[in-house]
């Protein structure tokens, strides 16, 4: 940015007032800046109070301190100008380019247009509402036109850390500030990093004057930061404060004397010594036959601790030289520039191919030659060569008299055909060869067989055929001056493509075979493919078999053999699979059938299918619900019925007075052995239902505990279910159990799975009721049809596979039943309808 101020002959410079806090932040970001503070309160009389409370306060503008402030600054200058881009075309350009934070640093040819510029910049700020103060300029039209406006401006400023004297147009150095603290403190390493950091100057103008080899040297002696400096070395330092006076009186000239349109050629200077190497930039221009050179800027660096050669130095400092003019070009415009070095080897190195020199110097004569051309590189000698005050340094004393430092040498002032140059060596001398590559030349001659393209980078079958006729594609056009453009076709993927892949397949799995066919020799018995009596067709190798005189496809009378462990092979049965929506392994294999002979393809296919994704998820298992230990009801032994689940079962058909009448099967069933009773009911009444309780109390005795389902499971069922609840929460039933000392608990609403215990025996007895009472019987016979407990009782007693419960269902079953449960009718009845429904029951 300061070099583009010194291209404009008239320079303008302000400060945004405030800039910050001109910037409204949103809503959803001010809590990200609350703070704690005390609690301030106006008093009566309108003075301001602040209290002890602790309150909590958040910015409703943006900080200065955060970290993001100078982005959102700078964010909001930049959406202005593009908001406002047609409207003030001048101020916006220069706000895009010349402005650092709420700094603008512009400049302008004329007084018109600077005038022209003070004005947009007014309007296009007020927009934000951001005040700008501290105008500077060196134009007189516009400081007239300040003093009509009372507006405040200043003849001396600082521009971007650097004095500006408005009146005489020049920078300045101000170094008393730095002299006074010199003097106050004791010398150390930490005082002279501290001064050296001070000492600001981002153009290089005063860089011969730094110290920067003094403070290497407090470093390689060792010395502590806050530990006295030797006397050698403390006394150079003071040399050097005291004639930092010298600098106070050198003017340079801001404006470099030429416009962005002027005729300029830049030249380089680059030099290098044992300690440091630089490189410092100059312009020259001509104006009505007077030619001028001005310095414009420089870079200095310190040579690495490690030793290295001078000649790597040198070419450091060509590189070094390079970077300064690129920065240059960046930030003003491309003029033809020359460059200038006193190394010949350098010179050489740059001049000379990059791949003939060793590492170090071919990465940096490479970078070299990135921008600048061999042509643009002379030599010149050391004397007249001004970067050497860069290596050599100088007191602060001799830098205002050091004119090749300001203007270079003076034969850049006449013609080109009258500068000093010299001619260097060529590459052919031993300083120059020094760093020649050793180049050995191998001849290697490596056969391969792999195919041209890798097919396990593909796991899409589409897309290998589809490289794959891309690729046959360009061999065709490189072969063929009638060049195919258009997009693949059907037959270069499915044909072309395909083919390439079977051929390759069979020629890299049955080589011998292939090779003994063309030959007409037999097979090997080893082979295994000779028994399916294999031949070639147009270089294909096919099946023989035994449909020659078929009426269907020839592919399918001879398939193509293709081995089922080639990754081509895996592809194909993923794509087939895919094209089938995912059908399982006897379709694919049939659908392949037809085309291919796939060796071994049932297993290729399985182990295919078994890497799909979307089959794997659908037939994963789910995870297993580890269940609850049983409730102790149901594993402690205790007298039979004991603890009892009840429910009922039906409507069932039944031959009474009626044709067809209904009746109900009420179950009762032993909690821990599910020993299983039956009773029959002709209704869902209460009173029935007390008389079946009654019933199975004088059969198995009285129980303590019953369990029922809870009316609220069912109210979505039917009205035989409906009255079941109503019968189970009667008051008269409630009236029976109650004196008889028997608890009556129901199951938890919505959880049928807690019943399961009696309702799994439910099932059993209605499964044998479909099959032997399908025309319904008469009310003796359906009596004696309730011997289905019996039948529960022997699946109890030999289909037990829960080994923690095993025993105590046998034994307890023992307990209720000690004698033979199931018994051959024999020539007890002879009912043809009874015989029909024992011959039924063994099925069940």
């Amino acid at each position: 940015m300061l070099l583009r101020f010194r291209l404009s002959k008239i320079a303008i410079t302000s400060d945004g007032s405030q800039a910050f806090l001109q910037l409204i932040l949103a809503d959803e970001d001010r809590n990200a800046t609350r703070f704690l503070w005390y609690k301030t309160e106006y008093t009566s009389d309108g003075n301001l109070c602040i209290a002890d409370e602790i309150v909590t306060y958040r910015f409703t503008r943006l900080p200065f301190g955060l970290t993001s402030s100078p982005f959102l600054l700078s964010a909001s200058l930049l959406e202005l100008a593009t908001m406002y881009k047609q409207t003030y075309p001048i101020a916006i350009k220069h706000i895009e380019n010349n402005t650092y934070m709420d700094d603008f640093v512009i400049g302008t040819s004329t007084d018109t247009e600077a005038i022209t510029l003070y004005r947009e910049m007014l309007q296009l700020t007020s927009h934000i509402s951001l005040p700008l103060a501290k105008w500077t300029t060196n134009s007189k039209a516009l400081q007239g036109v300040w003093k009509q406006e009372n507006v405040p401006f200043r003849e001396i400023t600082q521009v971007l850390g650097v004095k500006w004297d408005t009146d005489k147009d020049v920078f300045q150095i101000d170094v008393q500030a730095k002299i006074v603290e010199a003097s106050k403190e004791p010398v150390t390493k930490r005082l002279l990093l501290k001064l050296m950091s001070k000492f600001y100057d981002p153009l290089g103008l005063f860089a011969p004057v730094i110290v920067k080899i003094l403070f290497q040297d407090t470093w390689l002696s060792g010395i502590k930061w806050d530990e006295l400096l030797p006397p050698t070395v403390a006394q150079q330092w003071h040399k050097w404060i005291n004639e930092l006076q010298c600098l106070k009186d050198i003017r340079i000239p801001r404006w470099i004397g030429f416009s962005e349109t002027s005729d300029v050629t830049i030249h380089v200077f680059c030099d290098a010594s044992e300690r440091p190497y630089g490189a410092c930039l100059y312009a020259r221009h001509t104006v009505n036959n007077f030619t001028e050179v001005n310095l414009i800027c420089s870079r200095s660096k310190l040579a690495p601790v490690k030793k290295t050669t001078l000649p790597r130095l040198e070419l450091l400092a060509a590189l070094l030289g390079t970077r300064l003019l690129q920065y240059f070009y960046r930030e003003t415009h491309s003029y033809t520039a020359l460059l200038w070095s006193d190394s010949t080897v350098a010179l050489s190195w740059i001049k000379g191919d990059p791949n003939r020199w060793k590492t170090f110097v071919c990465n940096r004569s490479t970078e070299i030659l990135q921008y600048t051309t061999p042509s643009q590189w002379r030599h010149c000698t050391g004397t007249d060569n001004p970067a050497d005050h860069l290596t050599r340094g100088t007191f602060p004393s001799q830098l205002p008299s050091l004119e090749s430092w300001w203007h270079g040498p003076k034969w850049l002032n006449h013609d080109s055909d009258a500068w000093h140059t010299k001619d260097f060596p060529s590459h052919s001398q031993p300083s120059v060869e020094v760093e020649s590559r050793k180049i050995e030349t191998r001849s290697f001659y490596v056969a391969t067989t792999e195919p041209i393209i890798d097919i396990s980078r593909y796991s899409s079958y589409t897309k290998l055929l589809r490289v794959t006729a891309w690729i046959l594609r360009f061999v065709h056009n490189c072969k063929s001056h009638l060049r195919i453009i258009h997009e693949l076709n059907c037959n270069e993927i499915e044909k072309e493509a395909k083919d390439y892949w079977i051929q390759t397949v069979q020629r890299q799995c049955f080589s011998a075979e292939i090779n003994a066919l063309k030959e007409g020799r037999p097979l090997q018995k080893k082979s295994k493919i000779s028994c399916f009596n294999p031949f070639l067709k147009d270089d294909y190798l096919r099946l023989g078999g035994r449909l020659q005189f078929s009426d269907i496809p020839f592919d399918t009378q001879h398939p193509l053999i293709l081995d089922g462990n080639h990754p081509f092979v895996h592809l194909l049965i993923q794509h087939t699979h895919i094209r089938l929506h995912h059908l399982g392994v006897r379709i694919v294999f049939s659908e392949l059938r037809s085309t291919f002979w796939i060796l071994r393809g049932r297993q290729a296919i399985k182990k295919a299918l078994h890497k799909c994704l979307p089959c794997k998820l659908f037939k994963a298992k789910c995870g297993m619900q580890i269940e609850a230990p049983l409730p102790s009801e149901r594993v402690v032994p205790s007298a039979p019925f004991t603890i009892t689940g009840i429910d009922f079962a039906g409507p069932v058909n039944i031959r009474c007075l009626k044709p067809r009448d209904t009746a109900y099967i009420a179950l009762f069933t032993y909690a821990t052995t599910r020993a299983l009773h039956i009773e029959l009911v002709s209704d869902l009444t209460t009173d029935k239902f007390l008389l079946a309780l009654q019933r199975f109390v004088g059969c198995r005795g009285l129980p303590n505990t019953i369990y029922t389902d809870n009316a609220t499971t069912f109210h979505a069922a039917n009205k035989e279910l409906i009255l079941l609840c109503q019968t189970l929460s009667s008051a008269k039933t409630q009236r029976y159990y109650a004196p008889n000392g028997i608890t009556w608990r129901f199951i938890a609403p919505r959880v049928a799975w807690w019943g399961g215990w009696w309702e799994r025996l439910i099932g059993i007895v209605k499964q044998c009721l479909r099959k032997c009472n399908k025309g319904g019987a008469a009310l003796p016979e359906f009596r004696s049809l309730l011997d289905i407990h019996a039948v529960s009782h022997a699946f109890r007693l030999l289909a037990s596979n829960d080994p923690t419960i095993s025993g105590v269902a046998a034994a307890s079953l023992r307990s209720v039943m000690r004698k033979k449960i199931l018994r051959d009718p024999g020539r007890m009845l002879r009912i043809p309808k009874w015989e029909k429904g024992w011959g039924l029951r063994p099925g069940v």
